[in-house]
């Protein structure tokens, strides 16, 4: 028992004598000073201030599929009045840009375009033009939420007419609404028989939303 009892206090010596001092992490600090620069006789004050930053956080919420059934590029009106959003949370001010990529489904899978078939065919379609220029991707509204202290609930909706990108100082939650919007002159003796063709497309719209410290 005493060689346990030795054998401790030799062990607490040298933790003692080597130790690495407070197991905390210790911050930063901005003036290395080590002088005592007062005295009193009295209770003594002493003050100091701790500079850090809250960092930018940003929640997305966004369906990852929409169905915008057909389009007629001759009276395009019932595709272009429809809409998508999506709901972004913050503390910070954003700006919102996105990529829009168009897709052709051929050959059993989906085909970045514009896309060239490998069948050499004379009878069959080799060549798929990119439509990305006829379209055109706007932000047309944005919706505002109130937090009751229990739940979210639906505010104001603002209408708007903004490319992208756009930049939003408030910090809240609001959803945005945006529209893929088709614009083509049709004319029957033009080419669109060339630049449309008849197929299944998909449009891969890609959101990066940039926060930043409040100015």
């Amino acid at each position: 028992m005493k060689r346990v009892i030795l054998i401790l206090a030799v062990v607490l010596t040298a933790a003692l004598m080597f130790g690495d001092g407070c197991p905390v992490p210790a911050a930063t600090p901005t003036d290395s000073s080590t002088e005592f620069v007062s005295f009193n006789p009295g209770p003594a004050i002493a003050q100091t201030d701790l500079f850090f930053t809250v960092l930018p956080q940003i929640a997305v919420n966004l369906p990852s599929t929409w169905d915008y059934g057909e389009l007629c590029i001759e009276h395009p009106e019932e595709f272009n009045d429809q809409a998508f959003y999506i709901n972004i949370k913050k503390n910070c001010p954003i700006t919102i840009d996105a990529v829009v990529s168009f897709w052709v489904y051929k050959d059993d899978n989906w085909q970045a375009l514009p896309y060239v078939s490998p069948s050499q065919s004379a009878t069959e379609i080799t060549e798929i033009p990119d439509i990305s220029q006829y379209f055109g991707l706007l932000l047309i509204g944005r919706e505002s939420h109130i937090w009751t202290g229990t739940q979210w609930i639906d505010g104001t909706f603002y209408p708007m007419t903004e490319s992208l990108p756009y930049w939003y100082g408030l910090n809240c939650y609001d959803t945005f609404y945006f529209k893929l919007n088709f614009s083509y002159s049709y004319v029957a003796c033009r080419d669109w028989c060339l630049n449309f063709i008849a197929a299944n497309y998909k449009a891969t719209v890609l959101f990066t939303i940039t926060g930043e410290l409040d100015p």
